[in-house]
This record gives structure tokens, C-alpha cells and sequence, in this order.
């Protein structure tokens, strides 16, 4: 399945790789662009960006999915899916429309459909949570 792949964080990371290892086609991989880390502040690479480029996958780091150049390059990739597991951006409907099968978020919570935290006792704090996008009318 010929993909891309939005995120940012280390949580991230283990979802790339497996669909790397499952043989999928990834396409691009979107992450946040590289941010000011550690005591001498020096830019580095997002977790999923070091990832990416070490497994000599595309990588882009925009600053907004919402400019349009953006949009119209993500649209070009001609994609069946997109997964999103915690990219750190707001993405518009022109972006979770453009795969062809739609778009996939994996979120890392034990949070239900409506957002409120659950309450537990036992160990479902490992639990994920995954969803298709769809774009509020």
C-alpha cells in the first residue's frame, strides 16, 4: 500500500517501523521540522526525521500543512492512506482527503470517542486508540 506517513514524537517512531517492516510503500514521511534541543540548543531532528532518513525514506518538515504549495505537494503523492500518529499539527480537510482510502490517526490515550479521560484500575494505559479522519462538515 503506497502511504505517507505523518509524525514527530518517539511514540511514533515504532509505528513507522512497522509499516516499513510490513513491506508498505512509504511514500513521504511528514514530521514537525527540527526544533532547538538540549543545553546548547541546537537544532536537531525530530525522532520520526532521524528515523526516516537512517531508513533513506523521503522526509519533509513543514512548518503548516496548511500552506498551500504543501497541500498541492501532498495531493501530487497520489497516495492509497495516510497515518498520522502524533504529528503535532491541525490538518485540513484538502489533507485528509487527498489518499485515496483516506487517513488513519493511531493516538496514544485511553481517552473514548468523546475526549474524556476513562477511569481504571488495571493496566490500560497501554492501551491505543485508532480512528479514520474525517473533517467536520
Amino acid at each position: 500500500m503506497r502511504l505517507a506517513f505523518l509524525g514527530t514524537p518517539d511514540f511514533s517512531v515504532s509505528a513507522l517501523r512497522a509499516l516499513v517492516d510490513a513491506g508498505h510503500e512509504v511514500a513521504m514521511v511528514y514530521a514537525q521540522p527540527p526544533a532547538p534541543r538540549g543545553r546548547g540548543q541546537d537544532l536537531r531532528p525530530s525522532p520520526v526525521q532521524a528515523f526516516a532518513e537512517k531508513a533513506g525514506l523521503p522526509v519533509r518538515t513543514p512548518a503548516s500543512m496548511r500552506d498551500p504549495a504543501e497541500i498541492t505537494a501532498f495531493a501530487a503523492l497520489a497516495l492509497d492512506v495516510a497515518v498520522v500518529v502524533a504529528f503535532g499539527q491541525i490538518l485540513p480537510a484538502a489533507v485528509l482527503d487527498a489518499p485515496r482510502l483516506g487517513s488513519v490517526n493511531l493516538h496514544a490515550s485511553c481517552c473514548r470517542a468523546g475526549g474524556a479521560p476513562r477511569r481504571s484500575s488495571g493496566p490500560s494505559w497501554r492501551e491505543t486508540r485508532s480512528r479514520a479522519l474525517r473533517p467536520c462538515a
